[in-house]
């Protein structure tokens, strides 16, 4: 008898032609061009590095929070204003005062008025009322009381005023171990406010409704 021929198995048949039509697909859409990308619509990778790159393009960056200063922000003039919130030792506030006071008698004029010498006084007295220490500004007020600017300045106008200043100095230099200054010499000592920056230059006190007056 004549063997009759094997008969193929369905299954492998479905299964062989399925494997063909995917790979003909896949051939086919390889060869087709890119499509268009659309607006918002990410375009598709061609390589594992641009997809990561994409990846990393798409994911949200993280911005690290600003430091905070670790100083106060610097301005034109920092530095200077900082030094001049360093506190202010008696010498150097004592120095200023007399510089002050020593110049304020300076330029009053010999026969001052009588705005002038009521000024003058009142200077005086507010120094021993709000000059900033305590120790400092109870001792001038004993000065001020035992010897009353008021009567110098009556008496001898400028030159009292002059006179008054240095000797109220010689007290406070007494007390703190300092050696006395010569009073005549006063006038050399504190010759006024020079006014140009020359060295030769003085200024006067304007008197009441005049307007400031310069001496050679």
């Amino acid at each position: 008898m004549t063997a009759s021929p094997t008969q193929p198995n369905p299954l492998e048949v479905l299964s062989s032609a399925a494997r063909g039509a995917a790979e003909a697909i896949t051939t086919a859409l390889a060869r087709l061009p890119p499509l268009p990308a659309f607006p918002g619509t990410p375009r598709r990778p061609s390589s594992p590095s641009a997809a990561a790159a994409a990846a990393a393009a798409a994911a949200p960056t993280l911005r690290a929070a600003p430091a905070a200063p670790s100083s106060p922000p610097s301005f034109p003039g920092a530095r200077r204003s900082q030094q001049h919130l360093q506190r202010v030792s008696k010498d150097e506030l004592g120095r200023a005062t007399w510089t002050l006071l020593h110049s304020v008698a300076a330029a009053l004029p010999a026969a001052p008025s009588r705005l002038q010498r009521r000024a003058f006084c009142q200077l005086v007295h507010s120094l021993a009322e709000l000059y900033p220490c305590a120790e400092c500004a109870d001792h001038f007020g004993k000065i001020v009381d035992a010897r009353p600017p008021e009567r110098a300045v009556a008496a001898e106008g400028g030159g009292g005023a002059r006179q008054w200043c240095c000797e109220a100095h010689n007290d406070v230099n007494e007390r703190a171990g300092k050696p006395r200054f010569d009073c005549s010499l006063a006038a050399a000592r504190w010759a006024g406010l020079d006014c140009d920056g020359d060295g030769n230059s003085s200024c006067e006190l304007a008197g009441p409704g005049a307007a400031p007056r310069r001496g050679r």
